[in-house]
């Protein structure tokens, strides 16, 4: 039983210590709300839940999906590139999913917002292990909740794409966030969407790229096939990838972090709804 125990608190030690980027605020990412917590929150009635984006026309619209902002003190980040983009091809909506800020402080979420804000469309957004940095009793989750609301959240736009949003900010779903799912699941839509911060599966190894826990992956695998998921899409790792599982279309998004990349350029993912049909492209931004 001793041993058992250390087992199980080394490993989650060392989970959270690659979690937190080398051991940054470590003790945060160790005693932030769980995610048990913050599903419970997230769906309580206490927060204001996203409406569906109205589109001008429900036979061909876009959308951007991206993570990574990571935005920090010196507010430098590629979303002026973005706003560019995305103006020029007239999208309708984009999601940011996770790592809005570096370290989930007060200062860099009222700059992410306004930065988001200032793109002159609609968004979503679902929370990553960054958005948990700061300090305090309920770290930036509370922060989380004054700024965007909740985390785990569904809408559909137009009847035509539902978006189901995951809470995996610790690297995992819970529990009762996974009955949660189930019962969204349950809902038929011509395509869904299941936008959170870590894949399930990166084409790499590593523990730190992905959701920890083997059981969670094989039970979140199983579960988007039985339901004909359109698409499981996720940030987290700074880069543009694609895989399928099955019948089901992974995507790791690409990221508008303005330094160093894992890959590739920044970018992001371009989905067009057209006329019953859903496509999607990376779309690269120049460097900074």
């Amino acid at each position: 039983m001793i041993y058992s125990f250390f087992t199980f608190l080394l490993v989650t030690i060392l989970f959270a210590i690659a979690n937190s980027g080398c051991g940054k605020n470590l003790i945060t990412v160790l005693f932030h709300p769980s995610v048990e917590e913050r599903f419970t929150t997230s769906l309580s009635g206490k927060l204001t839940q996203p409406t569906p984006i109205r589109v001008a026309n429900q036979n061909f619209f876009q959308f951007a999906m991206f993570g990574d902002v990571q935005i920090q003190s010196e507010n430098k980040n590629t979303l002026t590139q973005f706003k560019t983009d995305v103006t020029s091809r007239n999208i309708d909506f984009f999601v940011v999913l996770g790592d809005l800020t570096e370290d989930g402080t007060t200062d860099e979420f009222t700059k992410i917002k306004a930065d988001l804000d200032s793109v002159g469309i609609p968004y979503y957004a679902t929370i990553g292990n960054h958005d948990l940095f700061q300090q305090g009793s309920s770290g930036g989750w509370g922060t989380w909740q004054s700024t965007f609301g909740p985390a785990t959240y569904s809408v559909t736009v137009a009847q035509a794409v539902r978006f189901i949003f995951l809470d995996s900010a610790s690297g995992d779903i819970g529990p009762s966030q996974f009955s949660w799912l189930e019962t969204q699941l349950k809902t038929s839509t011509p395509f869904t969407i299941v936008g959170t911060h870590y894949p399930i599966y990166d084409g790499f190894t590593p523990l730190i790229w992905r959701l920890a826990s083997t059981e969670e992956r094989y039970k979140l695998t199983d579960l988007l096939m039985k339901y004909q998921v359109t698409a499981y899409v996720a940030g987290h790792i700074h880069g543009y990838k694609e895989n399928k599982i099955g019948s089901v279309n992974h995507l790791i998004t690409g990221s508008m972090f303005p330094y160093t990349l894992d890959y590739g350029n920044p970018s992001y993912a371009l989905f067009t709804y057209d006329h019953g049909n859903l496509s999607w492209q990376q779309i690269l931004l120049p460097s900074q």
